[in-house]
């Protein structure tokens, strides 16, 4: 299978909901990093003397929802450009820095599907 990064989700909106949080949430720390490069070493290093209490992850939705066809979903896992995986990096940075709690925002049928199901039960 050869896998095609350019077609990754290249949009980026973080900027929207880095201000949402800032503006509604008092944090220590806001790290509004893509999943999939953040260099968690550095994320560490920065964070060392923090008390981590609350993770975050709001995981790329549309492998998970009804809004796209299981055709496209089948075709995105062949062609490389699925963000399913965002699943893995978010148990590596879990399981980095032990976080009493944790918070994933997605839509049901990511909890219902098999990534979904494989962080229940490691978390």
């Amino acid at each position: 299978m050869n896998i095609d990064l350019k077609k990754k989700d290249n949009t980026n909106l973080t900027e929207t909901g880095a201000l949402n949080v800032l503006a509604n949430v008092e944090v220590n720390y806001l790290i509004n990093e893509d999943i999939m490069s953040i260099d968690i070493n550095k994320i560490a290093a920065f964070t060392k003397n923090s008390i981590h209490t609350v993770a975050h992850f709001s995981l790329q939705c549309e492998e998970f929802s009804n809004a796209k066809a299981n055709s496209l979903k089948e075709m995105a896992i062949e062609d490389g450009s699925t963000s399913i995986d965002m699943v893995y990096d978010a148990l590596r940075i879990i399981d980095q820095f032990n976080f009493p709690a944790v918070l994933i925002e997605n839509v049901p049928n990511f909890f219902t599907g098999d990534a979904g199901k494989i962080l229940i039960c490691q978390y």
